[in-house]
């Protein structure tokens, strides 16, 4: 179980506690889902996999190595979360900037200034970010975690950043934030979600969801979806991650 601060909410993703697993996995399953992960980013055009190496620690995934861009090391994360069989991804991935990218702080600084003025989720008063070798802080209140978000998704492809931490906090205005039926009505409408178990509570801004899932990526969905709603100030993730074992790939 771990609570989470709507305001607290970590860059790149919704970083969640280690996924509750009914059984371990053995290792040879872990070997096929570290070489899974491995095979999808290998497609994958604008991550460079060469420099990445993938293992498994159980059912959880680690990434070590070196990427060019703050926003490949994200898309690496990201890309491993969506596998069937991951339960939650440790990014050790360490941001080498190439001698082109480099850019000033006060650059890096003039250059989100201007991005998230003519970002149409941003309102005033804009978030702030400050520079500091290369590593991006953003602060300041917004009313919605949307905006918040957006601000971070907005910045993560700048050229010359090593990082971003995202310390802008949510202020919603006072409104109802629904009852728990109001949630699940919610995840119902949602194609990709495929939740078992569902339970809700709801306490003026804090929601609390007990459910059961099958892969990461939908653990992360769900919790999403909660922190984003209006009047959602905090979420107690209770999610257990029961994945469907994968598959090796035939050889032809």
């Amino acid at each position: 179980m771990r609570v989470t601060a709507v305001s607290d909410s970590i860059p790149s993703a919704i970083r969640i506690g280690a996924a509750s697993v009914g059984r371990s996995m053995s290792p040879d399953a872990s070997a096929v889902l570290a070489a899974a992960v491995t095979e999808e980013l290998r497609w994958d055009p604008l991550v460079d996999v060469e420099r990445i190496n993938v293992s498994a620690d159980d059912s959880r995934i680690i990434l070590h190595g070196v990427v060019r861009t703050y926003a490949q090391k994200c898309r690496a994360e990201r890309i491993a979360r969506e596998i069937r069989g991951v339960v939650d991804v440790k990014n050790e991935l360490e941001v080498r900037l190439a001698i082109g990218s480099y850019r000033t702080d006060e650059g890096l600084e003039r250059l989100a200034a201007s991005i998230m003025q003519n970002h149409s989720a941003l309102c005033d008063p804009l978030p702030r970010a400050t520079a500091h070798d290369g590593w991006l802080t953003l602060s300041g209140v917004v009313k919605a975690e949307a905006q918040k978000r957006a601000a971070e998704d907005a910045l993560r492809d700048l050229t010359g950043i090593r990082g971003i931490a995202n310390c802008v906090e949510v202020a919603p205005r006072a409104e109802d934030a629904g009852d728990a039926g109001t949630f699940r009505a919610a995840v119902r409408r949602r194609g990709k979600l495929g939740v078992k178990e569902l339970k809700v509570e709801v306490n003026g801004g804090a929601i609390a969801i007990d459910a059961k899932v099958t892969s990461c990526a939908e653990r992360d969905a769900l919790i999403e979806l909660a922190s984003c709603r209006r009047g959602i100030v905090s979420v107690e993730d209770r999610v257990i991650v029961q994945p469907t074992p994968v598959q090796p790939n035939p050889r032809t």
